[in-house]
């Protein structure tokens, strides 16, 4: 019995490809299971000057009425708004990435034969040279911020022996996403494969904007480009490494796309209540009766004069600034909470006197929990990238292709979390029963205090040896 699901492509690739026109083809490679990001509303959201708050036509300028000093109308004058935006949406996709990908995500190997290991020490050696470090959290940020994002290997002609071994190519990656004007189009097979993936692009040629079409399949990669009102395909080459090389990831929604319309609100009532503030942020006078004169600007122990039963009195707030305090801290509380982002500013941090590693766990678990919640999306993608790249170090030396295929990759993430090295030293000492866990080489190493080591360490023993000779020969010094 074959099982059908209409959300995903029902033609195989050789059936698209098969088909006479560039636009049918196009047409086909472009039938996603999912629908396209709307990426003009993330960054609308994601830069402040696109939030509500800065909208004219949302909160608008008010037109005042100008009077002379007989209380005739005179004419009209613009009074602007106070507009206050807040880039929560860059903190919170900002702190998720950090605590996912803060520390390098660890890949294991079960190699035990020689040629599996070094097949294990030139993925290493690739993802070192991408810099996969600060790469995981731009493809971490491009998700969150869009809900998708894309990453491509592919190989340049440079000799070297980077890898362990002569190489003829240098592998390198690129980053797709919609921060880079690229157009995603991952297509599926009826059973939820990944069959070909494709990318919409602009190239500036000559001054002017062109579009390009890029397909990649296992077999092939195609390229078309639209001018003249239609497409032209202007390359199509074999895909020597018989698998698709590019890593596709996807999420839902923005990471902070249940957040949005609370985030809204606190930056409409904070610029309410800038507006109040402009209006009524300095001391207001009402006066009953008839006032006979004011004290000079800056003079001390000044008064107000008036007749008989005239009084005068401050204008005060009783309960104004205790409410919009209320609701803004509880639309923080709950922007943090929701978006599972630690609060880790100075002030929600400043009466913890000392922090144990207990206690940093317990104030990180939220991100924690979320990170774990995310890894099935992000192990998929670190799997998938290292099975890449096994079958380019296979291409690369063919001796090693057995070896590349049969060699597992594991890979874990280890989320990020500020060291508490006292508590970690007490605890490894404890379970020694009061034993040094370091030499005291390796100790001045670690402390990364002094730029050699071993010149340091030396310079400790000299000094040590000089003590003890003084001792002997003084021994009441």
């Amino acid at each position: 019995m074959q099982l059908i699901l209409s959300k995903f492509s029902t033609m195989t690739i050789q059936e698209i490809f098969g088909l006479v026109s560039a636009t049918d083809i196009i047409t086909n490679l472009k039938k996603r299971n999912t629908t396209l990001p709307d990426t003009a509303k993330s960054d609308k959201q994601w830069e402040i000057k696109g939030h509500d708050v800065m909208d004219a036509a949302l909160r608008p300028d008010k037109t005042v009425t100008v009077t002379n000093a007989a209380g005739e109308p005179t004419g009209t004058r613009v009074e602007f708004v106070a507009r206050v935006p807040v880039p929560l949406q860059k903190l919170i996709v900002g702190r998720a990435a950090a605590f996912a990908f803060g520390n390098p995500p660890n890949i294991t190997s079960n190699a035990i034969e020689e040629q599996g290991k070094t097949v294990y020490a030139a993925v290493l050696k690739i993802l070192t040279d991408n810099k996969s470090i600060s790469h995981n959290k731009r493809i971490a940020k491009d998700v969150m911020r869009y809900t998708e994002a894309a990453e491509c290997w592919f190989p340049i002609e440079e000799k070297n022996t980077r890898y362990g071994f002569e190489s003829a190519v240098k592998i390198r990656c690129r980053v797709f996403s919609a921060r880079n004007g690229d157009t995603l189009y991952p297509l599926f097979d009826e059973y939820g494969d990944l069959i070909a993936f494709s990318r919409e692009y602009m190239l500036k040629e000559n001054d002017v904007d062109v579009q390009y079409f890029e397909a990649f399949t296992k077999d092939v990669i195609r390229k078309w480009k639209f001018e003249s009102g239609a497409y032209v395909e202007v390359a199509n080459v074999a895909n020597v490494l018989g698998k698709i090389p590019v890593v596709y990831v996807r999420q839902e929604e923005t990471e902070w796309a249940d957040a949005q319309l609370l985030i809204n609100r606190l930056e409409k009532l904070l610029s309410n209540f800038a507006d109040t503030n402009d209006y009524h942020g300095s001391p207001k006078i009402f006066i009953q009766g008839t006032i006979k004169g004011f004290s000079k600007k800056g003079e001390s122990g000044s008064i107000i004069e008036g007749d008989k039963d005239s009084t005068a009195q401050y204008l005060s707030w009783d309960h104004a600034p205790e409410s919009v305090k209320l609701e803004t801290d509880t639309l923080l509380r709950l922007i943090y909470s929701v978006t599972q982002t630690p609060d880790i500013s100075f002030d929600a941090i400043k009466g913890i006197n000392q922090i144990s590693g207990i206690a940093l766990r317990l104030l990180f678990l939220d991100a924690h929990l979320k990170v774990e919640d995310k890894k099935d999306i992000y192990l998929d993608m670190l799997q998938r990238r290292v099975n890449i790249l096994k079958a380019f170090v296979g291409k690369i030396n063919t001796k090693l292709a057995a070896a590349a295929e049969s060699v597992d990759l594991a890979c874990d993430i280890d989320p990020y979390m500020p060291g508490d090295m006292t508590a970690d030293i007490t605890n490894l000492m404890n379970a020694t029963g009061g034993k040094a866990i370091l030499s005291q080489r390796t100790a001045i190493e670690k402390s990364g205090m002094v730029p050699d080591a071993e010149a340091e360490y030396k310079l400790i023993q000299d000094e040590d040896a000089a003590s003890n000779v003084k001792d002997l020969f003084n021994p009441t010094a």
